[in-house]
């Protein structure tokens, strides 16, 4: 790979499917060392907006006198926001939103309707990442949601003025024929490309891997280069993630090469509130830097500080008790070449 070379945006799912493409924007388009006789791993776990680059970067320095610049950075993130189709998506939904609320600032359903975007974009194996019919369904859900509002305003006042309810029955049955007549149009545009898209699919040979699974081989071709690595990602409850990913990949790494890496469990933690802070001013400065938004849906931030602390947790037992050694007589790894280190931000 070129060293510091620019890496490019992402316009269909086709682009990034090989494994190269990923491999670049993991190592920033620079050429990383791959003779370090011992390698760190870290796997960086904390909720969306505690700061984890800004605290890596710090403790890379700090504690185990590496570079951050000379390591691979795995994270879906650092694909999606590459993603043009994802970008002008969110961008024209946030610009609908916007428009709809004035002068006042975005709710949590707001920020939730926003987020929705993401999961579907990064487990999608379609060319165009299935947005089309994502920001379609979302922006009829923020036309809805705007016009029950303004009905509803609607209706105080007729109220207030003494109407006749002939009057709000006819609005809200205007609004229902309309709210169909869009639907409508939806679903007959679907049916008109239905069959161009089944050709398309057969096709098709081999299927589209998604981003996650893109992640996973992007992983998987940093340990087999021997790099430094900074596994970026949050947990949902469980050790799965240490046990049947990351341990495994390294395990076969590690057999193959005879060397081992030095494995450390960084987990990243902040209140409630400070993350929720954190998480707005991103929000906005995304918007005003770069002109589209990623997302997090603030009613999530407990359950993301929950799950990744009970992850953390169990992933902490299992190798620290040395299950991972009692119960595979052959696995190469044990307790002692990891480190398991909470850091409050």
């Amino acid at each position: 790979m070129a060293s510091d070379v620019t890496i490019p945006s992402i316009k269909t799912l086709n682009e990034i499917q090989n494994i190269e493409s990923i491999a670049s924007i993991f190592s920033r388009g620079k050429n990383l060392p791959t003779d370090d006789p011992h390698p760190t791993f870290v796997l960086l776990i904390g909720s969306p907006g505690v700061g984890k680059t800004s605290q890596i970067q710090h403790f890379l320095k700090d504690h185990v006198d590496k570079s951050y610049d000379d390591f691979y950075h795995v994270s879906v993130d650092s694909i999606i926001e590459r993603i043009e189709p994802y970008r002008e998506v969110t961008k024209k939904l946030y610009n609908t939103i916007r428009q709809k609320r004035g002068d006042n600032e975005l709710s949590e359903e707001n920020y939730s309707n926003l987020s929705n975007i993401y999961l579907p974009t990064i487990t999608s194996t379609k060319s165009n990442f299935g947005l089309r019919k994502k920001e379609e369904v979302s922006l009829l859900k923020v036309a809805k949601r705007y016009n029950q509002n303004h009905q509803d305003n609607s209706d105080k006042k007729d109220q207030s003025e003494e109407s006749p309810p002939k009057i709000k029955q006819n609005t809200r049955r205007s609004l229902r024929i309309k709210e169909k007549q869009v639907k409508h149009t939806i679903l007959t545009k679907r049916k008109s490309v239905k069959q161009t898209k089944r050709t398309k699919q057969k096709k098709r040979s081999i299927p589209l891997k998604n981003v996650v699974n893109l992640l996973i081989s992007g992983l998987e071709y940093g340990i087999q280069h021997n790099y430094n690595i900074v596994y970026d990602t949050t947990l949902n409850g469980s050790m799965d993630k240490l046990k049947n990913l990351v341990l495994p990949l390294l395990e076969a790494h590690a057999k193959e090469t005879q060397r081992k890496y030095k494995i450390i469990v960084l987990l990243v933690k902040a209140d409630h509130d400070t993350i929720y802070e954190r998480l707005m001013r991103r929000h906005q400065q995304m918007i005003s830097e770069n002109g589209y938004i990623r997302a997090i849906n603030p009613r999530l931030i407990q359950k993301f500080i929950d799950e990744n602390q009970k992850g953390y947790d169990l992933s902490k037992k299992y190798i620290m008790e040395d299950q991972i050694y009692d119960k595979y007589r052959d696995k190469l790894y044990k307790h002692t070449d990891f480190d398991f280190i909470p850091i409050p931000n």
